[in-house]
């Protein structure tokens, strides 16, 4: 009887394929006729191939092959939407990139350097060492994983012909954290920067991963320095974590995960595990439960006018606001008309639909025609006071208490072809945090 195959190898064989079906997935999108055979891509594949074992040692308790695998998994949407906006991504580039993403946390993995001997890490180019004590984890390699990921790199690549390592290193080094003051790394550094952290923080299983990080905290040291005591610390921390470093560093990138549906569920994702934590006028405990609503509306919908009303009547109920309408362009496309699809919560507005049906907007008109020339979710916090020559139902608005209302736009086939509209008696001044959370409503609701 053959013995079975020892748990590391099939795990190993799992990632194999996980790593190698991603990357194939993304080469041939960006790269439709280019043959498979091209050597810089042979050789990218070989040293995925390769490096899996490898990444797979680790015993951090957070940085292991897994969290690796959602940065590499997030660093490809991204460049896939970058070769969608921006175009000219060159084959060479993009394996680098790819290497790059694959091995930006390798250095937190010991005995991994030519110089490593047991518990003696090497940290620096002079050949310092740090004695790791018997019960230390690979977390304990925190502060030196850039230097020893590129030094990884330097010993592991040196074979290959096409990969330059001068180039993969500084694209390690788009990882330095903390974030150096005027960093400033270069482009394709910048986007490996960019999924190390969206990758982190838009994990769909991220806040179940808060233990584990603040285990490694602990052990380097980091929960002294932030004053924590416990994971609820850690998790609470992250809105502010995100505001104030991760926004501000990558928000650039945002749009070339917004171009594409994959990278829309990764914007998606990132608003359950970060705003979720955030306690904005818009925002409570009911998020993740919306976006859930969401998705399963455009999941099981039979067609196009009851998904918009289902996501609409989603939206009133959890904005508490009193009516939701579509409009849509019509035949020629050059005008914005209802489409029949309503929900109220009172006959006090029927006369309001009433009027709203018999009036066409062109571009740049209204709240409806704004969204759809910007193609930008719209938000007006003092309806009743606007001028009607633009916006022409502020009469109608003040005489029934709106005070607050938002469209967002609809996309199909990357053109705005709706307007969800949605009004409220409340009066509601949007923070930077409740925008942004409706963007990503906005996000999550287009095709």
């Amino acid at each position: 009887m053959a013995s079975a195959l020892p748990s590391q190898f099939l795990i190993n064989e799992f990632f194999i394929n996980q790593y190698l079906t991603t990357v194939e997935e993304n080469f041939t999108a960006i790269f439709p006729n280019v043959p498979s055979d091209s050597e810089v891509y042979l050789e990218t594949v070989d040293s995925i191939r390769r490096a899996i074992p490898i990444l797979g040692k680790s015993n951090a308790a957070y940085h292991d092959i897994e969290h690796t695998f959602y940065v590499f998994s997030c660093g490809l949407e991204i460049i896939k939407g970058k070769h969608i906006v921006d175009g000219n991504i060159s084959l060479e580039n993009w394996c680098h990139f790819v290497i790059g993403l694959l091995l930006h946390d390798v250095g937190y993995i010991r005995n991994i350097l030519s110089g490593d001997k047991e518990n003696e890490q090497i940290i620096d180019t002079d050949g310092n060492t740090i004695d790791l004590s018997e019960e230390a984890t690979d977390a304990a390699l925190t502060n030196y994983h850039v230097f020893r990921g590129q030094a990884f790199a330097s010993q592991f690549l040196h074979e290959y012909k096409f990969l330059n390592i001068e180039k993969i290193n500084k694209l390690i080094a788009g990882t330095t954290f903390p974030i150096p003051e005027n960093f400033s790394p270069d482009e394709f550094a910048h986007l490996v920067q960019a999924a190390d952290l969206i990758g982190q923080m838009g994990d769909l299983y991220y806040t179940s991963k808060i233990s584990a990080l603040y285990d490694e905290f602990k052990e380097n040291n980091t929960t002294e320095k932030l004053k924590l005591t416990s994971p609820a610390d850690l998790l609470s921390t992250y809105p502010s974590f995100f505001w104030h470093v991760v926004y501000p560093n990558v928000n650039d990138i945002f749009k070339y995960l917004e171009a594409h549906e994959s990278g829309r569920l990764w914007m998606t994702s990132l608003v359950n595990q970060v705003f979720a934590q955030e306690n904005v006028s818009i925002l409570g405990s009911k998020s993740k439960r919306l976006f859930q609503e969401l998705v399963r509306a455009k999941q099981f919908a039979v067609n196009h006018d009851e998904r918009l009303g289902l996501i609409t009547e989603i939206l009133m109920k959890y904005f508490n606001c009193q009516i939701g309408h579509v409009y849509s362009t019509n035949k020629s496309g050059d005008m914005m008309e209802s489409s029949g699809i309503w929900k109220l919560t009172s006959e006090e507005f029927d006369n309001f639909k009433e009027v709203s049906n018999s009036i066409k907007f062109s571009k740049g008109m209204g709240m409806p025609g704004h969204a759809w020339e910007t193609e930008e979710v719209q938000w007006i916090s003092d309806l009743g006071q606007r001028n009607p020559k633009e916006f022409p139902r502020a009469t109608m608005c003040k005489e029934l208490g709106i005070k607050f209302a938002f469209g967002i736009p609809i996309s199909s086939s990357g053109r705005c072809r709706d307007v969800l509209e949605i009004f409220s008696q409340q009066s509601i001044s949007p923070t930077k945090s409740d925008q942004m959370f409706i963007k990503m409503i906005a996000n999550a609701i287009n095709d």
